[in-house]
């Protein structure tokens, strides 16, 4: 069963050895002001989903593999 947390305002994980890629339910949580994911080992690209993030003023994923391009739902972060 996945848990959402949907009045998280700041998501602190970083340094802490992840793996895989971006777990799709961080993007759920719609409240969240700050997402720092930085030096972790997470893979794939930045999903689209991250337009829904609308109130998000920090966003901190270097030190990662991610790949792709940056999706072009970030211009929609006017926050950012």
């Amino acid at each position: 069963e996945n848990m959402i947390f949907t009045n998280v305002h700041r998501l602190r994980l970083a340094s802490n050895d992840l793996r895989g890629e971006l777990p799709f339910g961080i993007f759920e949580m719609t409240l969240l002001r700050e997402i720092n994911l930085s030096h972790n080992k997470f893979t794939g690209t930045i999903p689209a989903a991250i337009g829904q993030l609308s109130d998000l003023e920090r966003l901190e994923m270097y030190g990662n593999a991610l790949t792709g391009t940056l999706p072009t739902e970030l211009g929609l972060l006017t926050k950012l």
